[in-house]
């Protein structure tokens, strides 16, 4: 079948369409041939023509409450007075109703601990380390948290088991540290005899 003969067999229907500035534009458009379902047939597609014809929607949308605005009283003074004073009653109904707040627990208090004694601790030993049971001593004096005594303990105790590891490491990667020699360079005098010129 030629193109020509297939469009002639086509069916057209006369067509009008407004443009967005006023304008009327009117053609032959082609009628398509597919069938059309209609509300109430069987199948997924009947059941979806069905649900739109009658308005509804195949996704559950939540419904829109109403809720009060903090400015209740800003937004009464715009209106007129009798729905103003309605607005603000109805606002105040709602705040009223509110379920009470839950009760705010903190967990892990803020602890206050007094820095100067730990200052005093790394001063004393600068610029090494303090020794780990002293520092241990002065935390708790200090008043800090046994959480904070246990992750130190904790450190201390890694730090003497891996450190010979560590240090190999170091050696290995970057090599050891060299050794000084104190040999002597000894320096010669050279006499150099001057040319005679004359």
């Amino acid at each position: 079948m030629s193109a020509s003969s297939s469009k002639m067999s086509q069916k057209f229907k006369f067509s009008s369409r407004f443009l967005p500035g006023g304008g009327k534009v009117s053609q032959w458009v082609p009628v398509s041939d597919a069938p059309v379902v209609w509300t109430g047939q069987p199948g997924v597609v009947g059941k979806i023509v069905s649900l739109m014809h009658r308005g509804e929607d195949m996704v559950q949308r939540p419904v829109n409450t109403w809720k009060a605005s903090i400015d209740y009283e800003f937004i009464a003074s715009k209106m007129d007075k009798a729905s103003g004073e309605a607005y603000i009653k109805k606002s105040k109904e709602w705040f009223a109703n509110l379920p009470a707040k839950p009760e705010i627990s903190i967990k892990n208090p803020q602890t206050f601990v007094n820095s100067e004694l730990m200052l005093n601790l790394y001063k004393k030993y600068h610029p090494h380390k303090p020794p780990t049971e002293e520092t241990v001593e002065t935390m708790r004096q200090a008043g800090y948290p046994e959480t904070a005594v246990a992750r130190v303990i904790k450190d201390a105790q890694w730090w003497d088991e891996n450190s010979d590891k560590v240090q190999n490491d170091i050696d290995r990667i970057f090599g050891t540290a060299p050794t000084k020699t104190s040999t002597k360079k000894v320096i010669k005098a050279v006499k150099k005899r001057m040319p005679n010129i004359l």
